[in-house]
C-alpha cells in the first residue's frame, strides 16, 4: 500500500509542478574568484518593500566586490528591467567602465529582458539565435542524439511560454504518468514578471501634483491593496473600467466628481 501512495503521489500534476527536489545541486558549488581589480567583479541586488519615500520604495544596491564601495540608486513601483539597466548604464557604466563580471540572484528582473537591454544600450547587436536540430547535422551518435532530445523537449513548450531557448538541464525533470489533456494557461507576463489582475479600485489621492490609486488585486483582501501611480495602472491595464471607481473624467479630478454628485444631490 505504501509503494502505491507514493506512485499515486508522485504522479500528481499538480505535486510534480510545484514540488521541489529536495537534494543537492549536481556537482561541487564553485566559489567566486577573487578580484583584483575595482569594479571588475561587482555584486547587485534589490532591497525591497521599504516604506515610501518621495514616491521610492526600492534600492537597487550595486557594490564593487574588491573596493566594497557601493552605489545605492533609488527605484519606484513598478520598474521594469529597461529601467533597471538605463539606471546601471548613468551611474555604473558611465562612472566605472562596463565591469567584467556581474554576480546577482535569480530575481526576475534579471532573468528577464535585463541583459539584452543592458548591450542594446551599448551598441551590441542581439547575438544569434540557436539553429534547429537538423537529423545527420553530426557525425558523432552521442551528440546527434543529444541534440534530437533537445528539440524534442523544446518544441513541447507552450508557444507563449516565455522561456529561453537554451536552459541547463537540471532545471528540468521527468514527467510521471499520463499527460495533461488539458494544460493550465500561462499567467500574463510583464518585463518578465507576472502581471497581477486588479479587481477594484478602492480610493485616489493626489500626491505632489501626482494621481495614485489604491488597488484591490484578485485574490487578496482589502488589507493588502497598494497604492499605484495612475499613469503606470492604466499603460499596464488600458481596458480596466476606472468610471465608477471614485475616478476622474475626462478633464475633471476626483473630488470634482465627488463634488459634482453631493451638488446633484442637494438640487434633487
Amino acid at each position: 500500500m505504501k509503494s502505491s501512495v507514493a506512485d499515486y503521489v508522485t504522479a500528481c500534476h499538480n505535486y510534480q509542478r510545484n514540488k521541489s527536489e529536495s537534494l543537492s545541486p549536481a556537482g561541487l558549488l564553485q566559489p567566486l574568484q577573487a578580484p583584483s581589480q575595482v569594479w571588475a567583479d561587482i555584486f547587485m541586488d534589490f532591497i525591497d518593500g521599504l516604506p515610501p519615500s518621495s514616491g521610492k520604495s526600492v534600492i537597487f544596491v550595486v557594490v564593487d566586490r574588491f573596493s566594497k564601495y557601493g552605489h545605492f540608486l533609488t527605484l519606484a513601483h513598478p520598474y521594469t528591467a529597461t529601467h533597471v539597466a538605463q539606471l546601471f548604464m548613468d551611474h555604473i557604466v558611465r562612472l566605472h567602465g562596463v565591469p567584467a563580471s556581474i554576480t546577482n540572484d535569480k530575481d526576475v528582473v534579471f532573468t528577464s529582458t535585463f541583459w539584452k537591454e543592458l548591450f542594446k544600450l551599448q551598441g551590441t547587436k542581439d547575438p544569434p539565435r540557436l539553429l534547429s536540430y537538423e537529423p545527420g547535422s553530426s557525425k558523432v551518435a552521442a551528440l546527434d542524439q543529444a541534440l534530437a532530445e533537445r528539440d524534442a523537449m523544446l518544441c513541447q513548450l507552450p508557444s507563449d511560454a516565455k522561456l529561453h531557448d537554451v536552459f541547463h538541464v537540471s532545471q528540468s525533470k521527468a514527467f510521471t504518468g499520463d499527460s495533461p489533456l488539458l494544460h493550465t494557461p500561462l499567467p500574463p507576463l510583464q518585463e518578465g514578471c507576472v502581471l497581477s489582475t486588479p479587481a477594484q479600485v478602492l480610493q485616489a489621492r493626489r500626491v505632489q501634483g501626482n494621481w495614485e490609486i489604491l488597488v484591490q488585486w484578485a485574490d487578496t483582501t482589502p488589507l493588502d491593496s497598494t497604492w499605484e501611480p495612475l499613469a503606470s495602472f492604466k499603460a499596464l491595464y488600458p481596458t480596466f473600467d476606472l468610471e465608477d471607481k471614485l475616478f476622474l473624467q475626462e478633464g475633471g479630478d476626483v473630488m470634482d466628481s465627488i463634488a459634482s454628485r453631493v451638488t446633484g444631490r442637494h438640487r434633487s
